[in-house]
């Protein structure tokens, strides 16, 4: 396992994400996926590996029991509505979300339930 890198300074550390490992391999289960609505067909895959590489890399690292273990990512990308000026910007924003998103599911799967703590 490759640990994550520091935060830059005035960062926060749940922007910072492990490294995926080179020995990722990716394979659509059905196809290719679809193209995220207003992207060429390669920028959407380009895109869609980068969050599918990303997902996996942190259930191997925060998941003790998926080590070793295939894990499968389904995902589906929608451009939103309104196109900010800056498109590269607004880009890593959502994909930091997303991320945060992600490592709170873990959190939260892995955290005691209150009827656990009840009973």
């Amino acid at each position: 396992m490759i640990p994550a890198l520091a935060p830059p300074p005035g960062t926060d550390a749940d922007e910072v994400f492990p490294e995926p490992s080179p020995s990722i391999a990716l394979s659509p289960l059905f196809g290719a996926p679809p193209p995220v609505l207003g992207d060429s067909p390669d920028d959407s895959l380009v895109l869609q590996n980068i969050y599918v590489t990303q997902i996996a890399t942190l259930v191997w690292t925060m998941d003790s029991t998926a080590i070793g273990k295939p894990v499968v990512v389904g995902l589906a990308l929608k451009r939103g509505a309104d196109q900010p000026t800056d498109e590269a910007q607004a880009r890593r924003l959502l994909f930091v979300g997303a991320m945060k998103l992600v490592k709170a599911c873990m959190r939260q799967r892995d955290a005691p339930s209150a009827q656990a703590l009840e009973g």
